[in-house]
């Protein structure tokens, strides 16, 4: 063979065995940010929709939950599943967006047992690899369904099937190896940058699964690529839109009503609109600003808000300090339960530090005015349920003691703690109080004994 031949044949081969190389890296770089970006948004998917479906129920409300996870999370073009063990170690389907067609039984491919075993096991959700079954091609997301007494008894299964993205990164690999000689040189130049971006893009979409991972949801990825990288980029920020949204609504919930939600959809998977009432036992502080409403016709509006937010931040703090837990702020005045064997103890100390801390920022001047509240604790058993109608729902804790709670405070004057027998009772001496017998209050049938609590121990 002639030299100018072999130098031909061997450009071509080291041409060609370039290209082939960075397509492979390509490839293997766009699974890798595949499997990762929607291994996280499925496996977040479906543990935030477990603790919301019951195993045990009926086919039709399983089918039913399955739609509010598809509906909720914009999976139209995704499958959901839920699965069952049987008894001989293999799975079934329980329910599914699709209509059934002969067996149920699911015998998973080799490559994702580990994982379901390791999930029925330990109760810990976890997303797959990329993987083929006998349907097509996926990465899904599987999270631990839990029996009313908290074993794992069943599995969600969020799937995306991902053959389209492979087949068409396959067939790029391949139109980039058998080209001419000349377009692969000019390929292997051009592919730096390309490379560079794409490496680039990917490094972010890690460093956003990353901060997921993490519980960080503020971190959006920002990918300039035209392509399937781009496109996962966009759903990843979707699903943090969603996530900090999920996260944000938190706030506005009292963690006594989280834990009472929580409770109802594992144990019983109620759906939020028709909670059973329950009765807790708990103790319920009351707050007043005393002369707030002078106040609020001396000062402007936002300095009036600006002052009320200073007071409530620092109120709420301590409140949390100790346990507690702000179930609704009424204007200037602030309303919290406790729960607990020492749900009294806490109750009061709160209410101590709270009149103390008051008194530390009056005397520095943190507010515009003064602000001095009344604070009346008392407790016992509660109601505490849904109230409202399906387009407007509110947790509302509902009894006497709540009401003695309140009538408490009205009673207490600038800087004092009024406690209910019961509350003072509790405390076994460790404060000291002035007892007053026979206290008239408004909407009691009868006079009650109550203590003001002395701050010193």
């Amino acid at each position: 063979m002639r030299l100018h031949l072999k130098i031909t044949t061997a450009s071509f081969a080291v041409a060609a065995s370039v290209l082939a190389f960075v397509g492979l890296t390509e490839y293997r770089v766009q699974r890798s940010a595949l499997e990762q970006s929607c291994g996280a948004r499925l496996l977040a998917i479906a543990a935030t929709s477990a603790p919301w479906i019951d195993p045990a129920s009926p086919e039709k409300s399983l089918r039913a939950a399955l739609r509010r996870v598809q509906v909720a999370n914009g999976l139209e073009d995704y499958d959901v599943y839920t699965l069952k063990p049987r008894a001989d170690g293999t799975l079934e389907f329980t329910a599914s967006l699709r209509d059934w067609t002969g067996d149920r039984s699911y015998a998973p491919p080799a490559a994702i047992r580990p994982i379901l075993a390791a999930i029925l096991n330990d109760g810990v959700g976890r997303a797959t690899p990329i993987y083929t079954d006998r349907f097509a091609t996926f990465v899904s997301g599987f999270a631990p369904l839990r029996s009313r007494d908290g074993r794992v008894a069943g599995l969600i299964e969020v799937d995306q099937d991902v053959g389209a993205f492979l087949a068409q990164a396959r067939r790029q690999l391949l139109a980039q190896i058998w080209i001419l000689p000349a377009a692969l040189a000019l390929a292997a130049a051009l592919s730096f940058p390309l490379s560079l971006s794409l490496t680039r893009a990917v490094a972010r979409l890690i460093e956003g699964v990353a901060a997921v991972r993490a519980g960080r949801y503020d971190s959006p990825v920002q990918v300039t690529t035209r392509d399937e990288l781009r496109t996962l980029a966009d759903v990843f920020n979707e699903m943090l839109r969603g996530l900090r949204e999920r996260f944000a609504m938190q706030r506005f919930v009292p963690r006594h009503t989280r834990t009472v939600i929580e409770e109802a959809v594992r144990d019983r998977g109620e759906d939020a609109a028709t909670f059973t009432p329950r009765t807790r036992d708990v103790a319920v502080l009351f707050s007043d600003i005393r002369g707030f409403s002078r106040v609020s016709e001396e000062l402007a509006p936002d300095r009036v808000i600006e002052m009320l937010n200073l007071y409530l931040r620092q109120e709420a703090q301590i409140v949390e300090r100790h346990g507690g837990s702000i179930d609704k702020f009424i204007g200037d005045a602030v309303m919290a339960v406790f729960e607990g064997e020492d749900r009294f103890v806490r109750a009061v100390a709160a209410a101590v530090e709270i009149q103390e801390a008051l008194s530390g920022m009056n005397a520095r001047g943190a507010f515009e005015r003064p602000i001095e509240v009344g604070i009346g604790v008392a407790g016992g058993p509660v109601v505490m349920g849904a109230v409202g109608y399906e387009e407007r729902m509110e947790f509302a804790v509902i009894g006497a003691f709540v009401n003695l709670a309140s009538r408490l405070c009205s009673i207490a004057g600038r800087g004092e703690i009024v406690a209910s027998d019961a509350a003072f009772s509790a405390l076994g001496g460790a404060r000291r109080a002035e007892r007053m017998d026979g206290v008239a209050l408004k909407g009691m049938s009868a006079p009650v004994t109550c203590y003001k609590i002395r701050r010193e121990a």
